[in-house]
């Protein structure tokens, strides 16, 4: 489907693609009369954006987002929809529709106990808190819509003076494998492989503190690992208490699509502990989880508990944290972001990136403000290109301080003898890890041949330089990486930086970029430049968007999530409809979703994105590709 992103742009424009299938966020705008099977679906969603109360305040509505299901699970709709009234008021009734993509009666239904009411379009309060939504069967797809009501209820049952909230839809898609976002919400027993997984997060959405201040829970977020890579799991998950308490216990539990030996392992010392769930601090401390066979696919959950030991083990006043999935998908390429949790040592071709990455995140300072280092993202190149590194990094120091030193790897997927390098003059330094920062100044990174691919790593240090050309008191920035795809297209983010004179058919439109980043000057206001955009087709499917690295899910709601997370973990774009824990609302863009907010969720090679091993900021995504500015985001 072409996108059109607005955000940026001095003239909206936007997309109608022809699918059969009516979008919630333009049936307000809808003329056509809807008949069928999403004529209740497509009615209810209209009706919202009429009963709005003309100027009255109405009553919000917020869900766990899209999920997915395994065939025939039992949901709640109080727990799946949560609805607010305003000040002096009370929710009085709720509009609800089910549109799938099955014919009945293999197309999910509703249902207060055995009774199916699919066909039902209105419920009291009462009637919504005992409503049921069962899945349909594998592979299929359902949506729900829902309206939440404020008025008066009279003798006959219906309501005056309706004021209705913003419709909002969200999809859930039968794929087998249950995500954890809607497992609170989950009325059926879950069994099987999967069992202890969704026990476990379902568990945290119950020991919640009835009120109480619940533990904090981070990630690095999903990963990619080597076969068989062993990590520390206090890495990978960092829990926080509340002030005056401290965290009693873990509980763990993993989740793959191979069977034992191939599924990944959870290991204390050499001992498997794959049956274990539950861990004190001293063992979480201890716990390593080790990643399944090539092309393999583990699903972490883990839950942070407070609570007083008693003397037989067990734990009384429980509150949990909310329940964090990270996945770790075994390409044999390692990610980043969880280098710091790695535990095996590396070795092959990328041993030195690995390296980097690693001791950047050892050499924090103790507590000292670190230096900062920000770069132009992953490019598109011709064979050969010469890039100045200093121009596709750019670092800062704390004031007071200065940059005294840089680390830089090189990873490529080609072998060494025809491949990329780097230069510092005519010399070939690609062995070389640590640079002065004149010699960063100075330093040139060489594209590999056609359709290679090169990683390179920096680091920024602070630090002082001794005689035999040493650092001492060395604080590093966290590891930024940058993806160079040589594609033999240039991508404009990046011609500031390019060093080779460009010939041929990309000569003018090179030149005329590097331009625009010499002649900017030098302090002056610069003039703005904005465009329509470019209808653009996302590299990567909705469908997919929950495992991208430094992803992850979790029990906790949209918007508390957005407040715990800078990185905002759950805050999908409304563009992709179908990714988990993302939802649709007739209401305005700003409802949990703003498009500037968390704009374009691409891959992690996607051209101006980049991945650093920073505390939690594990995957930075922006919008170049869509909108390639040549300046530095």
């Amino acid at each position: 489907m072409a996108r059109c992103p607005t955000w940026w742009t001095a003239r909206p424009c936007l997309t109608a693609s022809v699918t059969g299938t009516r979008s919630l966020n333009g049936i307000g705008a809808l003329l056509t009369r809807a008949t069928g099977f999403d004529a209740a679906f497509v009615n209810t969603a209209q009706e919202a954006s009429i009963f709005t109360g003309l100027g009255n305040t109405r009553p919000g509505l917020a869900s766990v987002g899209n999920l997915s299901a395994a065939a025939d699970d039992l949901f709640s709709l109080g727990d799946l929809f949560s609805a607010t009234a305003p000040n002096g008021s009370s929710v009085a009734s709720y509009k609800v529709a089910l549109r799938s993509d099955q014919d009945p009666p293999n197309g999910g239904q509703l249902l207060p106990g055995d009774e199916d009411v699919t066909g039902q379009l209105s419920f009291t309060a009462d009637e919504f808190s005992h409503l049921h939504f069962k899945a349909g069967p594998s592979g299929s797809q359902q949506d729900l819509v829902v309206v939440a009501q404020l008025g008066t209820r009279l003798a006959d049952g219906t309501l005056s003076n309706v004021v209705d909230s913003p419709a909002m839809q969200i999809t859930a898609s039968v794929t087998g494998t249950r995500a954890i976002n809607a497992v609170g919400a989950l009325l059926t027993r879950a069994t099987g492989a999967d069992a202890a997984f969704v026990n476990k997060a379902q568990e945290a959405s119950i020991f919640n503190g009835f009120g109480k201040t619940r533990p904090g829970l981070a990630s690095v977020g999903n990963l990619s690992a080597a076969a068989d890579d062993l990590f520390s799991l206090s890495d990978l998950y960092t829990a926080t208490a509340p002030t005056g308490s401290s965290i009693a216990t873990h509980k763990v539990a993993l989740r793959s699509d191979q069977a034992p030996p191939n599924g990944g392992q959870l290991l204390l010392g050499d001992e498997d502990v794959m049956g274990q769930l539950s861990f004190t601090a001293d063992e979480f401390s201890r716990l390593h989880f080790k990643a399944g066979s090539s092309g393999s696919q583990q699903d972490l959950v883990v839950v942070a508990q407070l609570g007083t030991r008693l003397a037989d083990g067990t734990l009384s006043n429980v509150v949990d944290s909310p329940a964090v999935q990270i996945t770790a998908s075994v390409t044999g390429t390692r990610s980043i972001n969880a280098i710091g949790a790695l535990l095996n040592h590396v070795t092959g071709p990328d041993d030195d990136f690995v390296s980097v990455a690693q001791e950047a995140s050892i050499f924090t300072g103790l507590g000292q403000t670190r230096p900062s280092l920000s770069t132009l993202g992953n490019l598109t190149a011709s064979a050969s290109d010469l890039f100045s590194l200093s121009d596709l990094y750019t670092a800062t120091a704390p004031a007071g301080s200065s940059i005294a030193g840089y680390k830089v790897a090189l990873r490529s997927n080609q072998d060494p003898s025809n491949d990329s390098r780097l230069m510092l003059g005519d010399t070939d330094v690609t062995g070389q890890l640590s640079f002065t920062a004149d010699e960063f100044s100075r330093l040139h990174f060489k594209a590999g041949p056609s359709g290679s691919t090169q990683d390179l790593v920096v680091v920024a240090q602070l630090g002082t330089r001794l005689t035999d050309g040493t650092l001492s008191n060395g604080v590093d920035s966290p590891a930024v990486q940058i993806t160079a795809n040589v594609t033999g297209v240039r991508s404009i983010n990046a011609v500031g930086a390019l060093l080779t004179r460009a010939t041929g058919d990309d000569a003018d439109f090179v030149n005329t970029a590097q331009e625009a980043s010499i002649f900017t000057g030098l302090g002056k206001t610069r003039p703005g430049l904005r465009t329509v955009g470019t209808p653009y087709d996302p590299q990567v499917t909705e469908t997919l968007l929950a495992s991208l690295v430094g992803r992850f899910q979790s029990t906790q709601s949209v918007t508390s999530a957005i407040k715990a997370s800078t990185a905002a973990p759950l805050l999908l774009n409304p563009r992709y409809a179908g990714a988990i824990a993302a939802s649709l609302t007739a209401g305005s863009a700003t409802a949990g979703s703003a498009g500037g907010t968390a704009p374009w969720l691409l891959d992690p090679s996607e051209l101006g994105s980049y991945q650093t091993g920073g505390a939690g900021l594990a995957l930075q995504k922006f919008a170049v590709a869509a909108y390639q500015a040549s300046q530095k985001a």
